[in-house]
């Protein structure tokens, strides 16, 4: 019967739902069902294959969490891919009811250890985007930050798979939770620190203590002459400490001098950043930005025309 059931195109989500509360079922008496793990899989296949992440159900009946994590334990380690797609899907349908019994770590401790994400389907592999940014960083931070950013290296994410408004809502924090822990700094790869930079860029972010975690990161990049990340951090702080903050701008300062010397090129960049439209009168850092480029040997900075 379950296999018929897989076989419906437009599967009607009261089946769907009651396919869910089969699993708990199937849980509970795993040890006394002949090929318990088959028909767990196509129960959750019936629930989960061919959603959308973006769906969520609030009348569904939640799975158990000891029953929850009895299928985390079973499909994770199972290997198959579209089932580990059908388990966070699950996770990301149903209301968030569920995520506040432990389920973030839960999830998180299973998603930092997946190896082949490189070579997951396209499914699967939105999926794991949807699930972290529903989780946030916290979750990981308890999974351990180098598996996460290790994760966050197998998946590449660029600004193509979070480019929907709630996602660069989730990731923008999440990336910056990274940046801030002890050791994600130093484990984040490039391409994440370029993905903070276009998704703050996108969005419009306030931070509550800027002087004590991003220039304190800046510091950090300069001190080991990371001028990858650091052209990015200091684009990003550009990007986001406005208006002008008198301490905050003398440490911007110095790391932009130090930057602009090192690769003058970036300077265009900046420009560019402090033109856009924003929200108040930017025009005190572009004068200070000007100042800044005279020091590095530069050309100024122009002023916007005021239409």
């Amino acid at each position: 019967m379950f296999i018929e059931l897989t076989e419906w195109d437009n599967r009607p989500d009261y089946l769907r739902a009651k396919a869910y509360e089969w699993c708990s079922v199937i849980c509970t008496n795993y040890s006394d069902i002949d090929d318990g793990e088959k028909l767990l899989f196509l129960a959750l296949e019936i629930s989960f294959r061919g959603l959308d992440p973006q769906c969520q159900w609030t009348d569904v009946q939640p799975v158990q969490t000891k029953h929850y994590r009895h299928m985390a334990d079973i499909v994770f380690n199972s290997g198959d891919g579209e089932v580990i797609a059908d388990l966070l899907q699950a996770w990301a349908t149903c209301s968030s009811s569920q995520r506040s019994r432990g389920l973030p770590n839960m999830c998180a401790k299973h998603l930092v250890r997946l190896e082949r994400v490189d070579h997951a389907s396209k499914r699967l592999r939105r999926l794991i985007i949807h699930t972290i940014g529903c989780l946030g960083f916290r979750p990981f931070e308890r999974a351990g930050v180098e598996g996460f950013t290790a994760l966050l290296e197998r998946l590449v994410v660029c600004v193509d798979d979070v480019s929907d408004a709630h996602s660069r809502i989730r990731w923008l924090p999440l990336l910056l939770g990274v940046v801030r822990s002890p050791d994600g700094w130093r484990s984040l790869g490039y391409p994440h620190w370029e993905l903070i930079l276009e998704l703050s860029v996108t969005g419009t972010l306030f931070l509550r203590d800027p002087i004590k975690h991003e220039l304190g990161i800046m510091v950090s990049l300069e001190e080991q002459r990371d001028w990858d990340r650091l052209e990015c951090w200091v684009c990003f702080g550009w990007s986001i400490l406005r208006p002008t903050i008198d301490s905050v701008l003398e440490s911007l300062e110095r790391v932009t001098l130090s930057l602009l010397r090192q690769r003058p090129g970036i300077a265009e960049k900046l420009k560019q950043l402090l033109q856009r439209p924003a929200i108040g009168d930017v025009s005190e850092c572009l004068e200070l930005f000007g100042e800044i480029r005279k020091r590095a040997g530069l050309h100024t900075v122009s002023q916007p025309e005021t239409p």
